[in-house]
């Protein structure tokens, strides 16, 4: 975890395995050539190019990479666990009193 704030301003709970937190999503009747034609762009960015690297760079990524959806079971299975996330937050900032 880079140091981003001092402590004790910022302390760690838990930390989950990694999975992809950002996807785009089409419905299963998006126009195939529109759709293929965006991942085409997405994925031929490159982080050296100065006009992309913002873009890149405000998602904390060197590249995109085709979606994926497997590393999702670790969020459901928290959802499972604590229920919706207002409810693990409620329940985190009781305990932290």
């Amino acid at each position: 975890c880079k140091k981003l704030v001092r402590a004790p301003v910022l302390i760690i709970l838990a930390q989950t395995g990694s999975y992809d937190h950002c996807n785009f999503t089409v419905l299963d009747d998006g126009p195939a050539h529109l759709v293929d034609r965006f991942v085409e762009l997405l994925l031929s960015m490159e982080f050296d190019d100065p006009e992309v690297r913002p873009l890149l760079q405000l998602e904390g990524l060197k590249r995109w990479q085709v979606g994926r959806t497997d590393h999702y079971s670790l969020l459901e299975r928290s959802i499972e666990h604590f229920g919706t996330i207002d409810e693990f937050v409620a329940e985190v900032a009781r305990s932290s009193r």
